[in-house]
C-alpha cells in the first residue's frame, strides 16, 4: 500500500506491487487505466486497504513508513 488519498467526498487507496498499479475507491478495485478489476471489491482504513474477492478470500496491506 503507497497511500491513501482522502478528500472531501472519498478515500482512494494507492497499492503498487511488481505486477502494477491499482486504486481502490467506492469498495471497488481499478487498474492504472480505470477499469475496474472484476471478482475483487475493498475496504479503505485509515492506514490501510482490504481486498476481497468473491469467495471471501481477504488479504490487508497496510501502509509502510519509511
Amino acid at each position: 500500500l503507497k497511500g491513501i488519498v482522502k478528500d472531501r467526498m472519498n478515500r482512494i487507496a494507492v497499492l503498487s506491487g511488481s505486477n502494477g498499479t491499482w486504486f481502490l475507491k467506492n469498495d471497488k478495485l481499478y487498474d492504472k487505466k480505470g477499469r475496474r478489476v472484476k471478482g475483487i471489491r475493498g475496504e479503505i482504513g485509515e492506514d490501510s486497504a482490504n481486498l476481497i474477492t468473491e469467495d471471501n478470500f481477504s488479504k490487508t496491506f497496510k501502509i509502510h513508513n519509511n
